[in-house]
């Protein structure tokens, strides 16, 4: 047993180093360790990842305000959790084959240009990629609606973690949509609607009946920038391409 931490430098006496945490006894890098890292990263009931889903799902109100308040350890950070989310979105998108089914789920009209059609399903295909106008959007809403609680980029942090329950959301609509209803599309988002509600109901004190609307303006609002935004900014890049 070294009696200098190999990650601080500082001086160990005990199993672990009490400056940073680390064990003691770290030396070469093991198959087992790597393979008991990513179990205690994914999958383990304590690992901050299972934490943060259980009481996203359970208690939103309870991350948000531990989180804001201090208590950040315990929880997977906003960013690297939406980033996460959307890494298993693409994983998944990968190995259903997606990317062969785009064109079916584009719905166009009898006058939309061909210009438009492009547009749309680029936007489908990279839709990963806008995911950050949801953010934006949902952070803005937020403030909006309630601007007396928190600070803007306080609504941010909210906004990654709800966001990654949205695209949590999406992958199991994805695979639905790719093995059965090309009509799940709505359900998602009726879901997230009622997700992005209780969180709201949850998180902010006050008459839940009022808090109720203002989530639902918010969140539509917060659509409405991420889908147009979406598409325009898809339209000018195959406009640019072309």
């Amino acid at each position: 047993m070294s009696d200098t931490c190999n990650n601080c430098g500082s001086a160990i006496s005990g199993k672990y180093c009490s400056t940073c945490g680390q064990r003691s006894n770290v030396g070469a890098v093991t198959y087992s360790e790597l393979g008991d890292d990513l179990y205690q990263s994914l999958f383990s009931v304590e690992s901050p990842l299972s934490i943060t889903l259980r009481t996203l799902f359970l208690k939103p109100e309870k991350l948000f305000k531990e989180y804001l308040g201090g208590s950040r350890k315990k929880y997977y950070r906003p960013v690297a959790f939406f980033i996460l989310m959307t890494a298993i979105y693409l994983v998944v998108r990968s190995l259903i084959d997606f990317e062969s089914n785009v064109e079916s789920m584009v719905i166009t009209g009898e006058n939309e240009s061909s210009a438009s059609k492009e547009a749309s399903v680029f936007m489908i295909r990279n839709i990963n990629k806008f995911l950050f106008l949801l953010v934006l959007g949902m952070g803005i809403s937020l403030k909006v609606f309630f601007f007396k609680r928190l600070r803007l980029l306080e609504y941010w942090v909210i906004a990654f973690y709800i966001t990654g329950i949205y695209t949590l959301l999406t992958i199991f609509g994805t695979v639905i949509t790719v093995y059965g209803s090309k009509q799940i599309q709505p359900v998602i988002i009726f879901l997230a609607l009622v997700y992005f509600i209780f969180c709201c109901i949850r998180f902010f004190k006050g008459n839940k009946f009022l808090v109720g609307i203002k989530a639902f303006f918010a969140f539509f609002i917060a659509m409405l920038i991420y889908v147009a935004g979406s598409f325009e900014l898809s339209y000018l890049i195959t406009s640019y391409l072309t």
